[in-house]
């Protein structure tokens, strides 16, 4: 296995902090750290972009991979304080060069943000001095090829109600052999199983066995005056050189895309004139060059030129995007409601909507309630909630999850709706009539489209998209027949669950 060493670099932006309703009054101050599984060999660098705003209290701080925000004092409730601190945080790491894109887009990387908390005397440099009152984590779902430009406000709990507004970009600025050695996790066996954890540095292995294979070997040319390259490794250097290419002019691509987006929607941003860049075109011509060497010094030497140059063209697009949206009020607004529509969009999955006769609200009973219970426990029982796909940057105490995330239904009574013959509660009166009718009539409606329902009863998502409720109603669909096969009680059930769903499309 050839590993490649690489880097990701992410901008944390604290924008505002909000005192909703502090208990205490004193000096605060958020401390931020970049986590990634312990597995995955890497190196985590920490540094301030630029200082700008006011001092506050005191001015914020780097301690090794730790950032420190300026530290300001609360006194009143429903106070606003304005940060702008700006974060780095370059991750370095060794990846399979086999699976880069694979690994990425699966990898946790976690930011944590800490409130800490003073009421008597502090000192800067004195880490110590203040509490942690509060903690949150947040997950960033991070893509080689698209990156990652999200914001999000963070509230803390409620014994310390305030919130911080957090901006965060990422992007692959960096694919190359690897150039620094990583502490690797010792692997721990039955006789050390109870000793300390342990690392160790990994060697920097070189330029040719990362291009050709750790198993490369130079071999003499017949006549003695050159060397010769195997075909093995002569191809292991190909497609090594393609896969490290294509991945680094991928990532380009879609950093200038939402570069040129984001300039286009916002008047005001700067307007820099930004190079074009046929992506296809560029990996075609460097990998022709590639096959015209034939000997295995220069041709290792062309490689890694040709990565160190698409390096240095992403490193310098990632440095003029930050230069241009770095606290830019407009992007901070326009990001903040697409996080608002995908939010309310993830809760409206599990928002159902029954419309009946207005007649029927005077004769309401309680076996409509049980009803939306037993809808609610089967649609927990399968895959539905589970299968939602999350925000690009994840918290599970903000967002909710699997127990946490809330069912809702909404009963309209219409005057547009003239019969109500199919009603939740006469669906749990049918339960009693005999099983075999109920089989034949399952078997019946199996062929239907998904979601069918009466015209009488209609259930749909309200808000929902079309292309997210039709995935989770295929899920549903799939793991309620799953449930037909265990118990005859359940196909009964999921027959009249099935019957009264159906698509908002």
């Amino acid at each position: 296995m050839t590993e490649v060493q690489a880097m990701v670099e992410f901008s944390v932006e604290l924008n505002k902090f909000y005192n909703v309703d502090l208990f205490q009054r004193g000096f605060y101050q958020i401390r931020a750290s970049m986590k990634i599984p312990s597995r995955i060999p890497h190196r985590v660098e920490a540094s301030l972009l630029h200082a700008t705003g006011m001092t506050l209290a005191f001015p914020a701080s780097v301690h090794d991979s730790l950032i420190c925000s300026k530290t300001f004092q609360i006194l009143y409730k429903n106070e606003e304080v304005v940060l702008n601190d700006v974060m780095i945080f370059k991750v370095k790491m060794l990846l399979d060069e086999r699976k880069i894109e694979e690994t990425l887009e699966e990898m946790n990387f976690l930011l944590s943000l800490d409130l800490h908390f003073t009421d008597g005397d502090y000192s800067a440099d004195d880490l110590n001095a203040l509490q942690l009152i509060s903690s949150r984590t947040l997950k960033l779902h991070f893509s080689p090829h698209r990156g990652l430009h999200h914001h999000v406000n963070v509230m803390f709990d409620y014994f310390h109600l305030s919130v911080v507004s957090v901006t965060v970009h990422a992007s692959l600025v960096a694919l190359h052999q690897p150039l620094i050695s990583f502490p690797r996790p010792v692997k721990t066996t039955w006789l050390n199983r109870n000793a300390p954890a342990q690392n160790k540095d990994s060697v920097i292995p070189t330029l040719e066995s990362v291009v050709f294979g750790i198993n490369y070997t130079k071999q003499l040319s017949p006549d003695g005056c050159s060397f010769i390259i195997a075909d093995s490794f002569l191809h292991h250097a190909y497609r090594f050189h393609y896969t490290l290419c294509a991945t680094l002019l991928l990532a380009f691509k879609g950093l200038h895309s939402y570069f040129i987006t984001v300039t286009e929607e916002i008047p005001s941003c700067q307007k820099l004139e930004l190079e074009e860049m046929d992506v296809e075109a560029r990996l075609t011509e460097l990998c022709e060059e590639v096959k015209k060497i034939e000997n295995p010094d220069e041709l290792a030497e062309l490689i890694n030129m040709n990565l160190a140059q698409l390096c240095s063209l992403l490193m310098a697009l990632w440095g003029q995007f930050l230069e241009v949206i770095t606290l830019h009020e407009e992007l901070r607004i326009l990001l903040a409601q697409e996080h608002h529509t995908l939010r309310v969009r993830r809760f409206s999955e599990a928002f159902f909507c029954f419309e009946h006769p207005r007649e029927a609200a005077i004769a309401y009973q309680e076996l409509h309630a049980q009803s939306h219970l037993q809808m609610c426990t089967a649609i927990k029982n399968t895959s539905f909630c589970s299968s939602l796909p999350p925000l690009p940057i994840e918290c599970s105490e903000l967002d909710g999850d699997l127990n946490s995330l809330p069912i809702i239904f909404e009963d309209r009574y219409l005057d547009s709706v003239t019969e109500d013959l199919d009603a939740p509660w006469m669906g749990i009166q049918n339960l009693q009539r005999s099983e075999s009718s109920k089989m034949d009539k399952y078997e019946t409606e199996e062929s239907s489209v998904a979601g069918l329902s009466s015209p009488e009863l209609k259930v749909r998502p309200a808000g929902a998209s079309s292309i997210w409720y039709t995935e989770g109603e295929k899920q549903l669909t799939k793991s309620l027949k799953g449930k037909n096969e265990e118990s005859n009680k359940s196909k009964v059930k999921v027959t009249k669950l099935m019957k009264t769903m159906k698509s908002e499309n």
